[in-house]
C-alpha cells in the first residue's frame, strides 16, 4: 500500500517559533502548488484522504479535495512539544535544547512527546489503516520523517535530518 505524504504550506508564523501541535494557519495553498501536488498523486484520485485535523493540514486537504471524503485524525499532528509550543527556539534554555540535541529520539520537551512517542502513533495509523489501495496523507514534516523510518527503515538519525519542504508530496512504499 503506497502512501503519498504531502506537506502543507508554510505556517502563518514568525520565523524561529516552535510550534508543533500548536493550532495554526497555513498560507493558502497557490494555485501552482495545488497543482504541482496534484500531478504527483495517482490518478483518478480514489485514494482514502487522511489529514492531521490541526489547520495548517485541514485547510491543505480541503483546498487539495473540495469534494474528497478526508479523515482527520489526531495520529497524524505534528510532535508535541509541551511547553516549548509558541515560544521562540531563541528563549527555549540552551541546556534543553542540549539534551534534546544529544537523545533526539527519546527526549521529550517537558509536557511534550519524544520522537519515539511519535513513531508510536504512525505505527498505529499504519497498522489501522492497512488496505491494498494507496493512501494520501497531508500531514507535517514530523509525521513524514517517521513514515521514512516506519516503511523505509531509514536510520532514525538520518530521517530527523531529512529536509521535508513545504507543499512536497512524499510517496513511501
Amino acid at each position: 500500500m503506497p502512501f503519498y505524504l504531502i506537506r502543507h504550506p508554510p505556517p502563518l508564523i514568525s520565523a524561529g517559533t516552535c510550534y508543533g501541535q500548536s493550532d495554526i494557519e497555513a498560507e493558502p495553498l497557490s494555485p501552482q502548488a495545488r497543482a504541482e501536488i496534484l500531478r504527483q498523486l495517482p490518478e483518478p484520485v480514489r485514494a482514502p484522504i487522511y489529514s492531521s485535523p490541526l489547520r495548517r493540514c485541514s485547510q491543505t486537504a480541503r483546498a487539495l479535495f473540495p469534494d474528497g471524503n478526508i479523515t482527520f485524525d489526531p495520529r497524524l499532528q505534528e510532535l508535541n512539544f509541551g511547553t516549548w509550543e509558541l515560544t521562540p527556539w531563541e528563549q527555549i534554555p540552551r541546556q534543553s535544547l542540549d539534551a534534546w540535541a544529544a537523545d533526539l529520539a527519546n527526549f521529550a520537551p517537558p509536557s511534550g512527546e519524544s520522537f519515539r512517542q511519535l513513531l508510536t502513533r504512525c505505527a498505529d495509523f499504519i497498522t489501522s489503516t492497512a488496505v491494498e489501495q494507496p493512501q494520501i496523507i497531508v500531514t507535517h514534516a514530523g509525521v513524514i520523517r517517521a513514515f521514512e523510518v516506519l516503511r523505509r527503515q531509514v536510520p532514525l538519525a538520518a530521517a530527523l535530518s531529512l529536509q521535508i519542504p513545504y507543499n512536497s508530496v512524499h510517496q513511501l512504499p
